[in-house]
């Protein structure tokens, strides 16, 4: 091969070609698939277990009757999972509160600021259906359990995510539903 194919900062360099070249000097065949438009963040399964964790960890409560579990209805943390992942619907939920709130005559009125399509998305239930196979949490009938002193992988997680203190929109976001939580009644699911 030329020199000037081989070295990086040359401007006939070609990473693509030089990388097939390489593997059918190894005798593999390589397949090139046409360029397709990357999925959105929210269907990464590692990004959807990290904006679960932060959610379990900022919207459940203690449980009661078990000592160091926390628990959260399922519906409830599928809606703080969906703001979470798209922390710009925070301020139309707080508008959809706030109408709701100020004037529930009013509710055909407001119900269209509520952040819709939470019910649909099959993304957060896949993800804790995920978490549930692996035993990081609990599932029993409408609630999840989390139970954040057992040093599982999750929680592992979730300590890694605050102490590089990443996805800080995300965290914000579920900071805001933490304080402004909405009821079952109120999102239409009870």
């Amino acid at each position: 091969m030329a020199p000037e194919r081989m070295n990086p900062s040359s401007k006939k360099f070609d990473a693509i070609t030089e990388l097939m070249a390489l593997l059918r000097e190894a005798g593999l065949a390589p397949r090139v698939q046409k360029p397709r438009t990357a999925l959105p963040a929210q269907f990464d399964l590692l990004y959807g277990i990290s904006v679960a964790a932060l959610a379990l960890d900022a919207l459940s409560k203690p449980e009661r009757n078990r000592e160091g579990a926390r628990i959260i209805n399922a519906t409830l943390l599928k809606f703080g999972q969906f703001i979470a992942a798209r922390p710009q619907l925070v301020s139309e939920y707080l508008a959809w509160r706030e109408r709701q709130s100020a004037a529930p005559q009013l509710d055909l009125q407001c119900w269209p600021l509520l952040p819709r399509g939470f019910l649909t998305d099959a993304v957060p239930d896949g993800v804790i259906a995920y978490l549930v196979a692996g035993g990081e949490i609990a599932r029993e009938d409408k609630n999840v359990r989390f139970f954040p002193e057992r040093r599982g992988r999750l929680t592992d997680l979730l300590k890694a995510i605050l102490t590089a203190d990443m996805f800080c929109q995300e965290r914000s976001a579920l900071s805001v539903l933490a304080d402004n939580m909405p009821t079952l009644t109120s999102l239409g699911v009870q």
